[in-house]
């Protein structure tokens, strides 16, 4: 976080209209797995092979819980980050919620860290990591077909909302 905004402050990318959206992504050449669904811990102890219990896949996404280590961390690297700008000039050129640098670095530090961590395994044609380029591209400038797909769920969800006030 701390990257993108010396890139607003320092204006790297020529101007400070960029907003920065951080994904931790692993790149792994070891093989990943994935637990099938409802296996049980009885089912691990009574499996002989791995793949009785999980999938072979060549991408996880990781559910990361916050602790007080990682909003710690997360502290020390902004606490250098305003030594190394100083808290008037963050102040006056970083666009926040609030005005006072040390309060936003704070609530970044506990609540904004990653929740989720890519993992991927690199192959030799890298399809995974094309997959996961194709998925963020897709975020951001929506086919047709998405947009579609979206529309349909909305009027679904609105139809439904709609009966239930009706009762």
């Amino acid at each position: 976080m701390v990257s993108g905004m010396k890139h607003q402050i320092e204006q790297l990318l020529g101007s400070s209209d960029f907003i920065f959206y951080h994904i931790p992504i692993i790149i792994t050449t070891a093989s990943l797995f994935r637990l099938k669904n409802d296996v049980t811990i009885s089912a691990i102890y009574r499996s002989k092979e791995l793949s009785e219990i999980a999938e072979e896949c060549d991408c996880l996404v990781l559910k990361n819980r916050r602790s007080l280590d990682l909003e710690n961390y997360n502290n020390s690297i902004f606490n250098n980050f305003i030594e190394e700008y100083g808290v008037e000039r963050l102040n006056k050129q970083l666009n926040s919620f609030n005005k006072d640098v040390r309060f936003v670095f704070s609530v970044i530090a506990e609540h904004y860290c990653p929740q989720t961590i890519v993992v991927i395994k690199h192959t030799s044609d890298n399809m995974a990591l094309s997959r996961l380029i194709d998925y963020i591209s897709e975020l951001f400038n929506p086919s047709k077909e998405l947009l579609d797909r979206i529309e349909t769920q909305r009027r679904r969800i609105s139809s439904k909302l709609e009966k239930k006030s009706q009762k």
